[in-house]
């Protein structure tokens, strides 16, 4: 190799070395965040009415942390609600749409979507009725956003509900349109209704995820529902005691075949992965919530194959399998038919909440049960 050759080619790797280097220096700041802006910033708190009473507290929406390399970016989405009397009910309601819509794995909140609100609320003059779509497209431009998402709050026998529209900026037509048939009374009800309206919306593959547990090196499915990450799958981790496969621990295959081993409550109430927790009462609730009530919510929790009769439609990834149940005197029964779940909310000191579904029907139910009956067991990953 001649001199010069071997000079060009050590200038070459020095100025590739430089570059990145030079890259590598650049921060998440200076390669612009969210919208261009330095970099995410978490958002503040929507503004509260000041009366104690109020009935829906605005959560706080988190922004991902500052990263040294930016993520891969999502679209920037804003939120409008109207049609509802109380303007802190619309407001309320934005709120949980933004967070809902954030955590769906699809969009990105914007930094600035409560300004786009107050600029919408002066535009439609207090919440007119008629929603013009080319309005709030323009106003998503000068927000500098991608998308917009206007839904709309109607009282229907009494009751209020909500439906939405996503529009994308700068194109006409509408990118994606749902309905929540949940009725909205509380703060719980209100966010079960916001996240059902975005599971119609956006697609559930983006709200699907892995848990593994470093126990046993077991990876089970997850799922985003009814504003919580759930497992969506049984619990089959095995335990010194209080644990069962159906028909006993002799064929380790039924926990596979059956979706997961049988636990007695106390044992369940300890048996979570870290990071992780048996369900409560209310937890519960409000995944049913999620899915309609309790007398329809369990055709779409149910999974679609594995049930004797009454398959589920598994809207959102749930996956419930019909595991039996042990009884206290150590018979099992029901494999096939219904699924049991135990709840971590105690009914005195022998009984404990448990939630169940049938082959039978499309309800949900509840019951309290001996704590030393063995059911199925989904853990939701800890706030």
């Amino acid at each position: 190799m001649s001199l010069f050759t071997r000079q060009r080619r050590t200038l070459l790797l020095a100025a590739a070395a430089a570059i990145v280097i030079a890259a590598h220096n650049v921060s998440y700041a200076q390669s612009g965040g969210l919208m261009g802006a330095a970099a995410p910033q978490q958002a503040a708190p929507a503004q509260q009415t000041a009366q104690p009473q109020d009935q829906y507290p605005a959560p706080q929406v988190t922004q991902p942390a500052p990263a040294h390399v930016a993520p891969p970016k999502k679209p920037d989405i804003a939120v409008y609600v109207f049609g509802a009397e109380d303007p802190a009910l619309n407001k309320a309601a934005a709120t949980r749409l933004i967070i809902a819509l954030n955590n769906s794995g699809r969009y990105q909140a914007a930094d600035n979507y409560r300004e786009l609100f107050d600029q919408a609320v002066a535009a439609q003059k207090g919440g007119a009725a008629a929603v013009n779509f080319k309005q709030f497209r323009k106003l998503g431009e000068q927000a500098g956003v991608e998308y917009v998402c206007v839904a709309e709050i109607t009282t229907v026998f009494g009751e209020k509900q909500m439906s939405g529209h996503i529009l994308k900026v700068g194109v006409t037509g509408i990118a994606a349109i749902g309905a929540a048939d949940i009725p909205f009374k509380t703060s719980a009800d209100l966010t079960a209704a916001a996240e059902q309206l975005v599971d119609a919306m956006a697609p559930r593959s983006n709200r699907l995820g892995t848990l593994s547990d470093g126990r046993d090196g077991r990876i089970y499915k997850t799922v985003k529902v009814g504003g919580a990450t759930w497992m969506a799958e049984n619990l089959k981790y095995k335990t010194a005691s209080g644990s069962w496969c159906y028909y006993g621990n002799t064929d380790s295959s039924n926990c596979e075949k059956y979706g997961g081993r049988l636990y007695d409550w106390n044992t369940a109430t300890a048996v979570c992965p870290s990071g992780w927790h048996l369900p409560s009462r209310q937890e519960w609730k409000n995944i049913v919530a999620t899915a309609g009530d309790s007398s329809t919510a369990g055709k779409k929790l149910k999974s679609a194959t594995g049930w004797t009769s009454g398959n589920g439609t598994d809207n959102y990834g749930f996956a419930a399998l019909p595991g039996g149940y042990r009884a206290n005197n150590g018979g099992f029964d029901n494999v096939g038919n219904g699924g049991n779940w135990w709840t971590y909310t105690e009914n005195g000191s022998a009984y404990a909440y448990a939630l169940r579904m049938s082959s039978y029907d499309d309800s949900v139910g509840e019951s309290y049960n001996y704590k030393d009956y063995g059911f199925s067991v989904r853990c939701v990953m800890d706030n």
